[in-house]
């Protein structure tokens, strides 16, 4: 039986460990690219402004209705209280750019899960309503809470920017009756 020559099976092993780095590079990429993905919108943005969940609210950040400013934005944003129900009535709003109404639980003072969003352009609207897609509680309190459109026309709160100011929320509290 004649032997093989190991010349031959060089560009075979040569192939093989260069499939293998490639595909553990790929799947590297894939997991940096879906799971880690860098910060591309505003990198100041606390971790904690990003999650969309727990943020607390101490009790001098209420802003109901007054004009505060993120940057050089103005905003504006009034909610009374109202019936429990899967929409939310906002008595006024005022934004300088395109911007999200939020409507967020609101559990032992802390700003909890968001129910629902209504993208808005820039300008000033009267009693415009937020569909919800779970509806609010009898007697629980909610925040109409403002977010910064990051230009995707898409809600997302992990990069649509909480407008805020001095570490202020701009949102409305209101009681669902």
């Amino acid at each position: 039986m004649p032997e093989q020559s190991t010349e031959s099976s060089g560009p075979l092993w040569r192939a093989i460990i260069i499939f293998v780095v490639g595909i553990g590079i790929g799947f590297s990429l894939a997991y940096y690219w879906f799971e880690v993905k860098p910060e591309t919108k505003d990198s100041s943005q606390s971790e904690a402004k990003r999650d969309g969940y727990q943020k607390s609210i101490p009790e001098s950040s209420v802003s109901n209705g007054i004009i505060l400013s993120a940057t050089d934005d103005i905003a504006v944003v009034s909610v009374s209280d109202q019936s429990a129900g899967s929409l939310v009535t906002v008595d006024s709003l005022t934004m300088a750019n395109s911007g999200w109404v939020a409507i967020r639980e609101n559990i032992d003072r802390t700003v909890g899960k968001i129910l629902g969003a209504q993208r808005f352009d820039a300008g000033t609207y009267a009693n415009i309503s937020v569909e919800l897609l779970r509806p609010t509680v009898s007697g629980s309190r909610y925040s109409a809470v403002l977010f910064k459109d990051d230009g995707d026309r898409t809600f997302n709160y992990q990069y649509d920017l909480l407008i805020e100011r001095d570490s202020k929320l701009v949102e409305s509290q209101f009681l669902a009756k």
